[in-house]
């Protein structure tokens, strides 16, 4: 773990924006802190470097914290990296990844186990509508034909086809809809 900490520390060190980081700053008693010198200690978030950026998501991903990545990768506009962070989200979450998807004759019945998908099922679409409320909506607007599909502006074809995949038919109808969708 100290290893760890060592080479994230170093490689922070590295970045062009280490010297505004509170890390590498000397701690100064509370009483001497005036207003400029707490503006000292401000980020500013327009000029990250792309460097320390993806070193924060790929620390993020490290961790599964994913919703947070989203929010990252909404902010500078980095639709693929988001697009694989709902995938893997909606991945956790589907029914279709952790069960057999073979057909059971038993499940057209009323049992304890078709209930059990069915909730579990339920709660899937909560999370995955959740997600989609976190995305970008210029993300997951369907584009025109008139319109370029970019880096900037699309999750990109694979993540629909692997929410397809994993069950989430339903949603990606719904945003194909040029008069309906989000």
């Amino acid at each position: 773990m100290s290893m760890f900490s060592d080479n994230f520390k170093a490689e922070i060190l590295k970045i062009k924006s280490a010297d505004v980081l509170l890390s590498s700053r000397i701690e100064k008693n509370d009483e001497s802190l005036n207003e400029s010198a707490a503006h000292d200690f401000l980020i500013d978030l327009d000029n990250i470097d792309m460097k320390f950026l993806y070193l924060i998501l790929d620390t993020l991903e490290h961790y599964n914290i994913f919703r947070l990545a989203i929010f990252v990768c909404n902010r500078y506009k980095l639709s693929k990296k988001a697009g694989r962070y709902m995938v893997s989200l909606a991945h956790r979450f589907s029914p279709c990844s952790a069960s057999n998807n073979i057909f059971d004759i038993k499940m057209l019945n009323n049992t304890p186990e078709k209930q059990r998908r069915l909730e579990q099922s339920m709660i899937a679409n909560i999370a995955v509508h959740n997600l989609f409320e976190v995305i970008n909506p210029e993300f997951l607007r369907l584009k025109r034909p008139d319109e370029s599909v970019g880096d900037h502006n699309s999750l990109g074809v694979e993540v629909f086809r692997s929410l397809l995949l994993l069950g989430y038919w339903k949603k990606i109808l719904f945003i194909m809809d040029y008069n309906r969708s989000l």
